[in-house]
């Protein structure tokens, strides 16, 4: 279904408009942190996998928000940027998944979101996942976790985004 509507949307010249920078991977970020996460100024705002192309513009994005932006690419000792948080998490923008998502549950306020965009830790170990063994601060914190898919949904706020970003 997506792919009829991006090649339909790319044959008018719609969807990529903004340029390649600001194609599908922007306009995740753009759902991501406008339409679910929805930002507050001041929240503190986590996003892993910063330096890619969801996560740099998620972070890019949230700034625009005047939120307090902190990010961890690239190493196993990404968990020690969470000290960048002494005030906790607000709005967490997970790219990883994994251990990653299992330390930063420890980590986040009450009423805070978790936006789910990618799992990259985790795609090639399909057939045996890491286990989250933290889950229950979602319920003791009241955090809310959403799966982030540019689907028939989202793509109601593309004519938005390229409004936006013109």
């Amino acid at each position: 279904m997506i792919e009829k509507y991006t090649t339909e949307a790319m044959k008018r010249k719609r969807f990529c408009k903004c340029g390649n920078l600001l194609c599908i991977g922007g306009f995740a970020a753009y759902v991501g942190i406008s339409n679910v996460a929805a930002p507050k100024q001041g929240q503190v705002v986590y996003i892993s996998a910063a330096a890619g192309g969801v996560g740099q513009l998620a972070g890019q994005f949230s700034k625009l928000n005047n939120c307090y932006v902190v990010g961890s690419a690239g190493t196993d000792e990404k968990v020690s940027d969470l000290k960048c948080c002494p005030n906790g998490i607000d709005i967490y923008f997970d790219n990883v998944g994994g251990p990653l998502l299992d330390e930063v549950l420890l980590h986040m306020n009450p009423n805070s979101k978790i936006v789910v965009s990618g799992m990259i830790s985790q795609y090639n170990k399909l057939d045996k996942p890491d286990g989250i063994h933290n889950l229950f601060h979602l319920v003791t914190k009241r955090i809310v976790m959403e799966g982030l898919q540019i689907d028939d949904d989202n793509l109601k706020h593309h004519d938005e985004f390229v409004e936006k970003m013109d």
